[in-house]
Order: structure tokens, then C-alpha cells, then sequence
């Protein structure tokens, strides 16, 4: 076979596969150009610096070529060119494209990276460990063994302890040209990137340098140095090549070698083409090596073809590369595909050009005279440009091969050890943590300094590459094999998780597992039979058969740990199938195990010395955390951690008061305010923006989503037959494999009233407070989902992870129910505080008071922002402790002393039903709770101990008539008019257990919500027509709101210090009132956001900004019926309500048109028929006027003839009534 037609078949082949399965590849995994990478969001000058495509491909493909796809196809020919030709073929397009382009791009999509943080997020922490130190110890191997090909390249050669410069001429000179090559890169760096010079010109301007360097050094090179003296040159070198900013030297110096790599390229491409040789080799030489020109026999080629040619089919080393260096760098993920799957496939064409240099010598090749690869590739393509240019081509060539595979090894050693430095950090750090972030501290800050990391790997390395790293570096091609298998499997593994197509991964990554495994097995068994023969050289032996014992049992692991994530994904995509309209399961927190967010525990120390609370509810010790080794089952503590208190920033913050008096703050702001970009977090309001209700908050980082609080509104009067209002779930149903739980403030409707309905949709886990809980529980328990669904119950004080980048911690508040809480969310942008509903009450009916030390202690810690409660910030001051309503109570209880006393509240208020309990106890009086939801919640809060109820006063509502009215006292439902509420059936005669008259005393404890106020209105005059005694006006006390005031709120902002505030939960108003607030504290106007249902906001740590819309609006319920009430529906129902209907009934000939009967017209709620007879009579004309056009038109549709009814007698109706009625034609056909 012609070695000519072997590369141009190949060339062609490996282009068909970069345009179409590479394409193929960007469109299943989304490949997103307009998507900001780390390099832009993370950007620090050093690690994370974007980069030209041209430059950045330089910097890639020089790191991962190297002397590779060189060594492998060559070494590999042993049995024979067409073996080798279709493993680089097949392997480069299906396995190494694949790998190399995965890995780069989830990399790229966990914000720069490495695989081992991929593997954590797809698989779990334990295999995140395990594969850091497998590609730890990996990397200093390959460092030492590059620092050791590198010094044997410049070393000088000694005679008698004298150097021979002759033989060391070759050497010195291509030292003197590495080193000039270096100052060459910096200075283009410089000027690229410091001075902007145009990339064309300073290319061809480097290039040209180039070749003046080598003339230089081949004319001038003083430099003679041993071995050793060169290993510490390297180790220095290295040392500060890879903590320097990628800018300065790096990406020049990779950006240049690369052209002396295409140079090479181009010239062996010229020398196979121009010299057309016949392949001197066979096609095949047999299933076992039998050549052996080393010496030594690869043995089998399964596994010996696949492990030995690596870098020209795949490799692991090209994953550390891809996630490491140049995820960090890339500038745009559109650049990923040429960069990460195009270097593949060039890497895969030099491999061509070895395996036809080696043909070209075979006969030398076989008999063992010319074996060393690099030496065989630049003798072979040397030879083959001297046939065309003549012999004087053969020694330049011959230098220029050479000199470009040093070079080669120079950029891999110092990428090498940046990337076994990023490895090392990444090992102590914690998901979300960089390695200069305020929550590294002690032996984990000293570690993960890049200095520390860096001397730690170079020392060891350059110690292994001056010692004994030959002896084991026979294992590097079953490690460097397994570590591409496991690349496959994590980024697999990620694919899944992410709800994109993985199934490309599955066959390359099963088939180099076996690979792996096949090759280690042989290794062991080599090696046990050298030991049991005996001989010299036993300890290596020993060495190597633990080693790859070792190898062995980690890739089990990690495999089983892998098999474990996918399965899981597999059977969670099964279980959607099955339930039909579900996009996505998530899994619950636990068995994520995240770590970020773990560190932080709360100072409930604090808590725990002031002593319990008045009233201690029997949840919090029946419901206390406890380890977990399953998933949460309901009802079951959280795995949780209290919250680390962190230091306070320097000088402590300032006292409320004196804050106050100081509105210009703003440099004080938000502690982690530093300038750096982190990866950005969206945060999305889905409801109870601009309304009151239906609240719940989306916040998103790449790969989690959490969900705080799920609520519903009530409907108001232009919602006719509606009973329930609740968000637009839809963009939590198309990420539904994001959502790591939601997070529930506390228990009131408005927060928790369309969780059923969410649940129905996306599987995730729900944390809440004990009350909170039981309260969901019978919402679920009614909705027939109750044993579906995973509840957690936590306490004030506990963190919960919600995936590997956020964690929400949960901060006791006061509000109208017991067990609210607020949330400081860690995120990777920065700590957000959400206040949920709250108000300060010093004096609380039970349990504690607000944490107020808390807060301060997040605010020490460093607020990006604080999203704060508006209902009431229209109001100044601040709201009364809810004791004062119980002070009232007394009043009215004695005024009202021989009547009945009926007290309406809201269900879940109960703080409020305590004090009316306790009143009834002091006069003696027994209790009767009215309403499903108060018998609910009495119920629910008796049981967890958040309400006591001596025995003998709660009695059964059919018990009241044993009881005269001045010994009884009804709690009831219905304080905002509703329609169905217990005291509005009252209020109408319809109520079967109670009649109202002048003998009841009727307390309206509560305050009509914005909108309800026409209901309670109509309620309370219902009741006083009854004769009812009917206490609502607010100067008897009766309610005091749960919501904080603008004094309140302006104390957390105090405390806290957030560097943004965005005022949430209320109407237009209320934020815009709430703003001011924020802006009488010192906030910067651009640093208040005022968002609203569906817009997207956005921040990175530095600026905090609306960026978009998602699906957003209101579904309503009406029955059993979800979102089918649209505005059609609604429209037609108050068309009905306003101004009727009208019927129109007729019978016509199907054939000819004909009006064999009507029409005749029926009206219902629109007029009285025998008051309106002439209308109706003229409208009957109407109507057979426009039957009878139909017919001489020849319209034979009935469509077209109802819509012509409807539209002549609706203008007709119009002209005479200015009424429009819904008209309903109905024609029967004869």
C-alpha cells in the first residue's frame, strides 16, 4: 500500500468526522456561544485569562501532542500498519474526539474545573478523591519523566569527568534554543496582550524570530551542564512557569511552538506525499508481537495495540489538559469544538505520519538498529524529503523533528505541573471554594497556596525523575489508559445528571475499562512470574505488582461508583417515563453529599446558653437531626450541620442606631466585595412579586436550582368561579432535573399552597420547620400524594446542602405563625440573605425572638444581598409584639361577658388561637374551633406541641348545645370573607351548628388583605343585620400584623450590610416603599433591584442586574382542573355574568340549505322574555335574514354559518341594548 493514499484516506476520513460527528456532538450537548465561560466570569489574570482560539489552540495542542503520537504508532507497528491504522481512525473520531471534547466542555460548564469536580457533582465526593490522587500521583510521573526527558536532551556528555564538546554540540544547541525561545514568548506575550498588537502581524513576526533563535543557536551555544545540573533547572523553571499568569508565558509559548509543530507536520506531510513510498511493513503481523524490536515483546495486541498508542487515538492526560489549562482560558464555548475535537484529530493525522516513517525503515526498524521513536520519526520523514529536495534536506530536517519534540516535552512538563498544582488545590478545597476565598483557612490555606502546591509537586517529581521513576514508568500506559476510561465515565456520568445525550460515552468508555483492566492483569502476572523466578531487580518487581494491584482496585471503585450514578439517572428516566409529564427527578440533598456548603456551622451555642423557650414544642426534641445513611424519608430529620459562626469583620459592625444616623455606607457593603467575578447566580421570582400571594423564589447556579416557598394566591372578582391561584411551574418542569429541594419559610398559604400541585410535577425533597411540615402533610395527605413525597424536618440553626454549589442555612424570625424562618443561602456568587416573612418581636407568645445576633454574624460574614419582606413597608415604626392583642382580648372578653363570643382568625395564626384559649381558660369559658383548615391546624399544632390546650376546654362542635353562650367561645375561619368560610356561612343562615343573633359577640381578629376588603365588608354587614355585636375596627386591637415595618427592616439592613437589597413578597407599592427604605440606609439606587414575576436576576459577586425573562404568570384552579381556565374560559364566564345568554336553535336541510324548523331563540339572564317580546321577535328576524344569505350564497359550512349568525344578531343586540351577550348557535342538520 501506497504510504500517500494511506494519509490523504485518512486526512479525509478524520475531516468527514470533525464536521459531522463533532457537529453532531455541539448540538446534543447544547453548545451555547452566547454563553459567558469562566475564563470571562472568573477572570483573574493568572489561572483564568481568555484566550485567542489561534493562541489557545497552540497552548492545547502543544500540551497534549508532545512526543505522544509519535512514540505510540511506532512502537505499536509491530503488528502491522492496517491495526494501527484504524485504532488512530476509529479511536481518534468515537473515543479520543469524544473524551477530549467531553471533557473540556463539562469542565468548561463547572466553571474551569477539573474532571475530579465533575466526577464529585456526577458521582459522588468519595470518587472525586480517589480520582485527584490517582491523576495526582499520575502527573508526577509525568512530570518527572519529562523534566528527565528534557535534561537528557540538554545535558552535556562527560569523558573523564571532561566534557566532549563535539558530542555535546547537538545537545547545547537545542538547550540554547529552548531557553532564547522562552524570552522569545515572553516579549510576544507582552506585546500580544499588553501593548494589543495585531495577532497576524506579531504571528508572522514570531515565526520569523523563530527561525532567527535557531540560527543563533545553532552558531552559538556555550551552555554545557550535566544531567543533575539540568533536572534543577527544570525544577526551577517549572516552578515558576506554572504559578505564573498564563499570559506571560504560557499561552505566547505554547501559541509559538505550535507552529514549529505544524512546520514539522507540514514537511512530513510533503515528505510522504512528494515521496510516495510503498509501505515497506505488512498489513498485519499477527495477533501476538512477535518482532519485538526492543527486545521485548509488547505482547497480546488486546490490550497492548490500545494501551500503547494513546495520544493518536485517546488519551486520559488530554482530559487533565482540557478541564484544566484550557478550560480556564477558552474564550468562547463555540471555540471548544475545534480546540478539544479538532486537536484530537491533528493529533491523530501526526500519528499517520509516524506510522508511515516507521514503514519507510521498516527493515531498520525490525532489526533493532533503529528503535528509539523520535530518532525512528525524524530519520524516516528526513529520508523521505531528502529523495525530493536532496541529501543537504536530511540533517536540517532531521534537526528541526528533534528540536520540535523537545520542545514539545518543555511545554507538557510545565503544563503538567500546573495542572498537578490545580489538582492538589482542588483536594483540599470544597466545592464552590477557590483557593483565596475567606473560608480556607488554616492547613487548607497554607496547602492550597499556589506556591506551597506547586514547590510540594515539583520537589517530588524532579526527586522521581533523579531517582527511580523508570522502573515504574511501564505502568504510566495502563494509568495514563484508565484515566481516559474514567474521564469517559465522569463526564458520562455529568451528561446524564445534566439530562443531555450520554450514550456516545458508553461503548469507548466499557471498552478502555476492559482495556485498563486487561493490561494490569497481564502486568501482575508478569510480574509475580519474575518474582517467583528470582534474579536481580525483585524489589522493582514487587513495586510494580503492588502498583498495579493498586490501579486495579481503584478502577473498580471508581467504576461501581460511576455504575452507581448512572443507574440511578437510568432508573430516575425510567420513573419519569412511567409517570408521564414529569421532566426530571431530582435526588434528594443527602445523597448528593455535597461538601461547599457543609463548612458553615451556626453559632446555636448562642441559642442554646439562653436557655429554652417559654413554650419548648415537643417536635424540636422528637424531631432532632441525627446522621443519615439513606435518603430523607418524610417526616424525617434533614442531614444537616449547624452553621459555623464566622468571624466578625475587622472592627466589628456598627451598633443599628448609629448606623442609622450614617446613610453613607456603601463601602462597607458586602464584605466579599472584592472585584472578583464569581460564577453567577440567578435568581428568579415565579410569584409574589407585585401581588400579595402565590410566592415563590428560584435560585439557580449551573448545575442546581433550589425553590424557596411555594404559594398561592386567592382569586379575586375578575376570576369568577376560580378557587385557587398558584404560579407557572413551567420553567421549574424544564429543569427539573436541576431542583435540589425546596425550602419553605414557614406554613401559611401563601408559601406553601401550591406545593401539592409542584410535587405532582418534579420529585424533589421539601425542608421545612416542624409546624411547617405537619401543616404540608395533610395539604399532601388531601391531594392523595402524602407517601410520594420526601419531607424534612429541621430546626433554626441547620444548614442543608441543596446540590454541590449552594446551602441554605435556616434563621429563626417572628412572624404570625410559629417556626418561621429566614434563609442565608451560600452560593457561588456570594451569601444571600432571604428574609422570608418576618416582623421583631421581643416578647414572642412562644419560642424565641427573632436571632438578631445572627444576623449580624452573616453580616460580619459578608452579605452579597438581602431580599426583604414588603408587605408593611409602607408603614413606619414598627409592628406591636402580638401580646397586645391578647391584652385586648381581656377587654372585650369581660365586655362581652353573658354573650357568646365568636372570634374569626386566620387558621393558621397560632399565636393567636393560644391567647384566645388562654383568655377562655380565665373566664372560664370552653372552646369550639369552626372551619376545615382551623380543625386542621388546631389538630396539627396540638400534636407537635405548638399549641396547649388545658383538658377539658376544647369541645366538640356538636356539643355546643350542652353549653349556655356566656360559657362558650367559637374560633372560627373566614376573617377575609371568603366565600365558603365558616363565618361567612354564619354570616348568610347557612351554618348548620351556628345561628347568629344579638346575643353573640363577634372579634374579626385580623386585617382584611388588599383586595379582600369588599368581602369582609359585605361579611360584617350580614352579621350586624343579625343583631351581632361585630368588633373589627382596629382601635380595639385585635390584630397586630406578622409583617415588619420600615424601623424593622431597617434594622436588618443594619445588620446585615448587604451590598444589594431587592425587596420582595408585595405589590408594586410596597417594593417601591421598600426601596426607599433601602435608600435611606445608604444603598445605592443601582444597587436596589426592583424586579418582578419571571424576570431573571442576576449576579457574579460584582454587579447584581436583571438579564432576562423566563415563563412566568399565574394557573388557575378551578375544581379538579389545573390551568384549564384561560382567559377565554374567564372571558365568556363574565360576559355570562354580565350580560347573558342567548340561544339560537334551528334546523337545516343538509342538502339544499333549507330551514326546515326555527329559528328559535332562548335567553337566559339576559332579558325577561315577556317583558322584551318585540326585541325578541326582531332578533328572530335577524337571524332568518342571515340563514337565508347563507343559502342564496351557498355556504354549506356550518362553522361559516354560525359565525354569521353570531356576528349579525350580536350587532344587531349591540345597536338595541348596548348589551353584549354570549350567543350560542345550535344547528341541526336534516
Amino acid at each position: 500500500m501506497n504510504a500517500a493514499v494511506i494519509l490523504i484516506i485518512g486526512i479525509v476520513i478524520l475531516a468527514l468526522g470533525y464536521v459531522f460527528y463533532g457537529g453532531w456532538l455541539s448540538k446534543q450537548w447544547g453548545i451555547d456561544p452566547s454563553r459567558p465561560t469562566p475564563a470571562h466570569e472568573l477572570e483573574d489574570g493568572m489561572d483564568y485569562c481568555p484566550a485567542k482560539a489561534p493562541v489557545l489552540m497552540g497552548h492545547h495542542f502543544s500540551s497534549i501532542a508532545g512526543a505522544g503520537p509519535i512514540n505510540g504508532p511506532i512502537q505499536a507497528a509491530v503488528f502491522g500498519w492496517v491495526p494501527v491504522l484504524l485504532w488512530v481512525l476509529i479511536g481518534g473520531i468515537f473515543f479520543g474526539g469524544v473524551h477530549d471534547y467531553g471533557a473540556l466542555f463539562a469542565s468548561v460548564r463547572n466553571n474551569g474545573q477539573s474532571i475530579g469536580t465533575v466526577v464529585e457533582t456526577s458521582i459522588s465526593k468519595k470518587a472525586k478523591r480517589l480520582f485527584l490522587i490517582f491523576s495526582y500521583l499520575t502527573l508526577i510521573l509525568v512530570v518527572a519523566a519529562f523534566a528527565s526527558i528534557v535534561a537528557n536532551t540538554f545535558k552535556a556528555t562527560y569523558v573523564d569527568g571532561v566534557v566532549d564538546v563535539a558530542a555535546s554540540a547537538a545537545n547545547a544547541t537545542t538547550a540554547i534554543i529552548s531557553l532564547f525561545f522562552i524570552v522569545l514568548a515572553i516579549f510576544f506575550g507582552f506585546f500580544v496582550y499588553r501593548r494589543n498588537a495585531p495577532i497576524g502581524v506579531s504571528t508572522v513576526i514570531g515565526v520569523v524570530a523563530i527561525a532567527l533563535v535557531m540560527w543563533l543557536g545553532i552558531k552559538w551555544h556555550p551552555i554545557y551542564l550535566s544531567y543533575q545540573t539540568w533536572m534543577i533547572i527544570c525544577g526551577i523553571y517549572i516552578l515558576v512557569a506554572s504559578v505564573t499568569p498564563v499570559w506571560i508565558l504560557l499561552q505566547p509559548r505554547d501559541y509559538l511552538s505550535s507552529f514549529l509543530l505544524y512546520a514539522m507536520m507540514i514537511l512530513a506531510i510533503i515528505g510522504v506525499i512528494g515521496c510516495h513510498p510503498t509501505l515497506d511493513m505488512p498489513a498485519f503481523t499477527g495477533f501476538k508481537d512477535t518482532v519485538a524490536p526492543t527486545g521485548s515483546s509488547l505482547g497480546y495486541m488486546f490490550p497492548a495495540l490500545f494501551v500503547t498508542i494513546a495520544c493518536g487515538a485517546i488519551s486520559g492526560f488530554h482530559s487533565l489538559v482540557g478541564s484544566g489549562t484550557t478550560a480556564k482560558q477558552l474564550n468562547n464555548e463555540k471555540d471548544a469544538q475545534p480546540i478539544a475535537y479538532g486537536g484530537m484529530l491533528i493529533e491523530c493525522v501526526l500519528a499517520i505520519v509516524s506510522l508511515c516513517a516507521v514503514a519507510y525503515i521498516w527493515q531498520d526498524y525490525k532489526a533493532g538498529t533503529t528503535v528509539t521513536p523520535t530518532v525512528v520519526f525524524a530519520t524516516g520523514l528526513s529520508q523521505m524529503l531528502g529523495k525530493i529536495f536532496g541529501s543537504g534536506a536530511v540533517s536540517v530536517t532531521y534537526t528541526l523533528m528533534v528540536l520540535a519534540v523537545s520542545v514539545f516535552c518543555l511545554t507538557s512538563l510545565d503544563t503538567a505541573t500546573r495542572l498537578a498544582r490545580y489538582m492538589f488545590q482542588e483536594f483540599w478545597l470544597k466545592p464552590g471554594e477557590k483557593a483565596g476565598d475567606a473560608t480556607v483557612t488554616g492547613a487548607r490555606k497554607v496547602l492550597c497556596n499556589p506556591y506551597v502546591s506547586t514547590a510540594i509537586t515539583v520537589v517530588l517529581g524532579i526527586a522521581l525523575g533523579m531517582t527511580g521513576y523508570a522502573k515504574i514508568w511501564p505502568l504510566f500506559g495502563a494509568a495514563n489508559q484508565l484515566l481516559a476510561g474514567l474521564g469517559l465515565l465522569a463526564v458520562a456520568a455529568w451528561l446524564g445528571k445534566m439530562g443531555r445525550n450520554n450514550k456516545m460515552f458508553y461503548f469507548p468508555m466499557i471498552f478502555m475499562i476492559l482495556v485498563t483492566l486487561t493490561s494490569l492483569v497481564f502486568t501482575i502476572k508478569s510480574q509475580i512470574t519474575a518474582i517467583i523466578a528470582g534474579g536481580t531487580g525483585l524489589a522493582w518487581c514487587y513495586i510494580r505488582a503492588i502498583l498495579a494491584i493498586l490501579l486495579v482496585i481503584l478502577a473498580i471503585d471508581l467504576v461501581v461508583e460511576g455504575s452507581k450514578a448512572l443507574a440511578a439517572q437510568a432508573k430516575a428516566k425510567n420513573g419519569q417515563k412511567g409517570q408521564g409529564g414529569q421532566t426530571g427527578k431530582s435526588k434528594p440533598a443527602e445523597e448528593q453529599k455535597p461538601a461547599a456548603q457543609k463548612e458553615q456551622k451556626a453559632s446555636s451555642a448562642k441559642g442554646k446558653a439562653e436557655g429554652k423557650p417559654k413554650q419548648q414544642p415537643k417536635a424540636a426534641a422528637k424531631n432532632e437531626p441525627k446522621k443519615q445513611t439513606q435518603p430523607a424519608a418524610q417526616n424525617k430529620p434533614a442531614k444537616s450541620e449547624p452553621a459555623k459562626k464566622q468571624p466578625a469583620a475587622k472592627g466589628g459592625s456598627k451598633k443599628p442606631a448609629a448606623a442609622a444616623q450614617q446613610p453613607n455606607r456603601s463601602a462597607r457593603r458586602g464584605k466579599k466585595a472584592d472585584g472578583t467575578r464569581r460564577p453567577p447566580l440567578r435568581i428568579i421570582s415565579l410569584g409574589g412579586l407585585g401581588e400579595i400571594g402565590k410566592n415563590l423564589t428560584v435560585f439557580e447556579t449551573e448545575q442546581d436550582i433550589l425553590v424557596v416557598d411555594c404559594g398561592s394566591a386567592f382569586p379575586d372578582d375578575d376570576l369568577p368561579g376560580v378557587d385557587l391561584v398558584i404560579p407557572d411551574f413551567t420553567y421549574l418542569e424544564k429543569n427539573a432535573a436541576k431542583v435540589r429541594g425546596i425550602f419553605i419559610t414557614h406554613g401559611h398559604e401563601d408559601h406553601i399552597g401550591s406545593l401539592p400541585f409542584l410535587l405532582k410535577q418534579i420529585k424533589a425533597p421539601v425542608y421545612a420547620t416542624a409546624l411547617t411540615i405537619g401543616l404540608i402533610s395533610g395539604k399532601l395527605k388531601e391531594h392523595g400524594i402524602l407517601n410520594q413525597c420526601k419531607l424534612n424536618t429541621v430546626k433554626p440553626g441547620d444548614t442543608i446542602p441543596a446540590g454541590t454549589t449552594m446551602s441554605v442555612e435556616f434563621v429563626r424570625v417572628n412572624h404570625s405563625i410559629p417556626d418561621a424562618c429566614a434563609f442565608a443561602i451560600r452560593t457561588p456568587a456570594g451569601l444571600i440573605v432571604h428574609t422570608g416573612d418576618f416582623k421583631v418581636d421581643f416578647t414572642p407568645i412562644s419560642g424565641e425572638p427573632i436571632d438578631l445576633v445572627r444576623f449580624g454574624e452573616l453580616g460580619s460574614e459578608g452579605v452579597l444581598a438581602l431580599l426583604s419582606d414588603s408587605t408593611n413597608a409602607e408603614k413606619p415604626g414598627s409592628t406591636p409584639s402580638e401580646r397586645i392583642v391578647g391584652e385586648s382580648f381581656e377587654k372585650l372578653f369581660e365586655r362581652a361577658a353573658n354573650k357568646r363570643i365568636i372570634i374569626a382568625t386566620f387558621a393558621s395564626n397560632v399565636h393567636r388561637i393560644q391567647q384566645v384559649v388562654d383568655t377562655a381558660v380565665r373566664f372560664g369559658r370552653k372552646v369550639a374551633v369552626f372551619g376545615r383548615s382551623m380543625v386542621n391546624v388546631v389538630a396539627i399544632a396540638q400534636e407537635l406541641g405548638y399549641l396547649t390546650i388545658p383538658a377539658g376546654v376544647l369541645i366538640d362542635a356538636d356539643n355546643l348545645k350542652d353549653y349556655t353562650d356566656e360559657e362558650i367561645v367559637l374560633i372560627t375561619t373566614g376573617s377575609q370573607g371568603e366565600p365558603m368560610s365558616a363565618l361567612t356561612r354564619m354570616s348568610i343562615g347557612s351554618h348548620r351548628n351556628i345561628k347568629i343573633g344579638p346575643n353573640d359577640c363577634i372579634i374579626i381578629s385580623a386585617t382584611p388583605i388588599p383586595g379582600n376588603e369588599k368581602s369582609v365588608g359585605k361579611v360584617v354587614n350580614e352579621l350586624m343585620k343579625l343583631g351581632a355585636d361585630v368588633i373589627y375596627e382596629r382601635m380595639y386591637d385585635v390584630h397586630v400584623s406578622g409583617h415588619a415595618c420600615q424601623d424593622e427592616t431597617r434594622l436588618l439592613l443594619s445588620l446585615t450590610q448587604p451590598r444589594f437589597f431587592m425587596p420582595m413578597h408585595g405589590e408594586y407599592k410596597h417594593l417601591m416603599k421598600n426601596a426607599g427604605v433601602g435608600a435611606s440606609m445608604g444603598i445605592p439606587a443601582e444597587h436596589i433591584i426592583i424586579s418582578d414575576i419571571g424576570k431573571v436576576v442576576e449576579t457574579d459577586g460584582v454587579d447584581m442586574k436583571i438579564t432576562g425573562m423566563v415563563p412566568s404568570g399565574r394557573v388557575l384552579v378551578d375544581g379538579l382542573g389545573v390551568g384549564d381556565v384561560g382567559s377565554v374560559v374567564l372571558r365568556d364566564r363574565k360576559l355570562l355574568a354580565d350580560d347573558g345568554l342567548i340561544v339560537v336553535v334551528c334546523a337545516i336541510n343538509d342538502a339544499t340549505g333549507e330551514v326546515l324548523a326555527g329559528p328559535d331563540l332562548v335567553s337566559r339572564g339576559f332579558v325577561y322574555v315577556r317583558d322584551n317580546e318585540d326585541l325578541m321577535a326582531d332578533a328572530t328576524v335577524v337571524v332568518r335574514n342571515s340563514l337565508e344569505k347563507c343559502k342564496l350564497n351557498g355556504f354549506r359550512d356550518w362553522a361559516t354559518i354560525k359565525g354569521r349568525i353570531r356576528d349579525e344578531l350580536g350587532d344587531f343586540i349591540a345597536s338595541r341594548t348596548r348589551r353584549k351577550p354570549v350567543i350560542l348557535p345550535i344547528i341541526q342538520e336534516v
